[in-house]
């Protein structure tokens, strides 16, 4: 998953929870890392297994084949212990399932006791909403988040809807992917983050 927007938060108010399994230690991180994960300034990457070389975080929930709502919220949970050690963290972003959450509404998931997972592999994305609905959350959609690649999508829709985010690397080349829909703007962001900079100074 590939997230930006047009008027980004600041960098140093989000958080980035990556999602990974062992399998994809190799074959994926190094694509992330090459990538967006390069501009944030907070950026976890969690797995089932410890990998220092990642490095990983383990939080413990084996990895599933289909669904990973156990592997979420035990990102959540972690994400929410360190919110004490991140106090200009105000965004999290659990890559991989576009999800978008305030670090509050972390701590309320976490603390409610609404949001126990009926099974480790339920879908996570789809339980979250379960959950924002149990808490009274209204939920907003974007047309803008893509759950597949651009390849699955028509060109006259890409270049009405601007793309935030595409998801899956199965058949395609990821790195291709960033640097035609993404690296150009992360380029002029960051240049535009580094103009403000000096000129505070």
């Amino acid at each position: 998953v590939l997230l930006f927007q047009a008027d980004p938060a600041p960098n140093r108010s989000i958080y980035f929870a990556v999602k990974t399994c062992g399998k994809f230690h190799k074959e994926r991180i190094p694509v992330v890392k090459s990538t967006w994960a390069k501009y944030a300034r907070h950026i976890g990457f969690y797995s089932e297994l410890e990998d220092s070389s990642i490095p990983t975080i383990n939080v413990g929930v084996a990895n599933t084949d289909h669904g990973h709502c156990g592997k979420t919220l035990a990102i959540l949970g972690h994400v929410a212990s360190l919110s004490g050690g991140l106090p200009d963290v105000r965004w999290v972003v659990v890559a991989d399932d576009d999800t978008i959450l305030s670090l509050v509404l972390v701590r309320r998931l976490v603390d409610s006791g609404l949001c126990r997972c009926p099974s480790i592999s339920t879908p996570d994305d789809m339980f979250l909403g379960v959950c924002l609905a149990r808490l009274g959350v209204p939920i907003t959609h974007s047309p803008l988040f893509h759950q597949a690649r651009p390849v699955d999508y028509a060109p006259e829709y890409l270049t009405t809807h601007d793309p935030v985010s595409f998801h899956k690397h199965w058949m395609i080349d990821p790195v291709g992917v960033y640097r035609d829909w993404f690296a150009e703007f992360d380029r002029r962001a960051e240049l535009e983050v580094d103009r403000h900079q000096h000129l505070e100074l």
